[in-house]
């Protein structure tokens, strides 16, 4: 395995990762919002789940760096 593919499975994990996360955080915030449950688990899985999109947020933009540099500095035609 090349270190180019070693960091293409790194994107593909975090963009998985980071989806995941998104879609837990809906969830988990409808949960909230309607308290469909008197407990406060959807409180806690929606923090939780915050630090985690936060996190794999921030990975994200580290490895498509270069990428996302070359998107914005790009030449207006």
């Amino acid at each position: 395995m090349t270190a180019g593919e070693k960091k293409g499975n790194r994107r593909a994990r975090v963009s998985v990762m980071m989806f995941v996360a998104f879609i837990v955080l809906i969830v988990s915030a409808v949960f909230d919002v309607l308290n469909l449950f008197a407990d406060n688990v959807f409180k806690i899985i929606h923090g939780i789940t915050g630090i985690l999109f936060a996190a794999t947020g921030t990975f994200h933009i580290v490895y498509n760096w270069r990428t996302l540099k070359r998107y914005f500095c790009k030449k207006r035609s």
